[in-house]
């Protein structure tokens, strides 16, 4: 390899170098920010709210956020309907009081909170079969009503106190759960189900 290749080769080496080392100072920093969210409360707001940190993934967090919830959900999500409908309840309740602390350390939904993607993603999810093909449109399905965010989705960001950060993706998660109860009812009906 000649010199100028090798001075190219180090450059890159840095400059991930130095991507990487600001991923870590920012996963260090955000939760010592905090002004009035106590200290004590800090590590569990920081955890929950960014879905075990999967919110501090670069390019898109929200997405990491959903796809991390996809992984868990095939694997450990209950077939029951009922005991999905508990859970979806208690991530959403959990989330409106997480992210409203979680808002004083990221600041008014910030990038690093998830928790809303994670209970939009299990919207999206209830009563879908696990399937992997079912579960892969789940997500693109979430994600696509997550940033294009259809009626009344938008208007209920406005929502104060941990409220409005939830309510978007709630929404989100209902009309891509509508979509998924169509293409499976139809992927049933009319080609023989998988």
């Amino acid at each position: 390899m000649d010199r100028a290749g090798l001075y190219h080769q180090e450059f890159c080496y840095v400059e991930e170098f130095d991507q990487v080392k600001k991923l870590y100072d920012k996963m260090r920093k955000h939760p010592v920010e905090a002004g009035k969210v106590k200290a004590s409360e800090r590590p569990f707001t920081a955890l929950v709210s960014t879905f075990f940190f999967t919110g501090y993934l670069p390019w898109a967090p929200g997405s990491w956020g959903s796809l991390a919830t996809v992984l868990l959900a095939y694997f450990l999500l209950p077939q029951s309907i009922a005991i999905q409908i508990v859970i979806v309840s208690i991530v959403f309740l959990v989330g409106v009081y997480v992210s409203k602390r979680a808002e004083e350390i990221y600041g008014q939904d910030g990038g690093p909170i998830v928790i809303d993607e994670t209970a939009g993603m299990l919207v999206t999810l209830i009563a879908v079969p696990q399937n992997p093909i079912y579960y892969a449109i789940a997500f693109l399905a979430f994600r696509f009503f997550d940033i294009v965010k259809p009626f009344p989705a938008r208007r209920s960001e406005r929502i104060p106190l941990g409220w409005g950060v939830m309510a978007d993706d709630i929404i989100a998660g209902i009309y891509g759960l509508a979509v998924m109860h169509l293409i499976v009812f139809l992927y049933q009906n009319l080609a023989g189900g998988l």
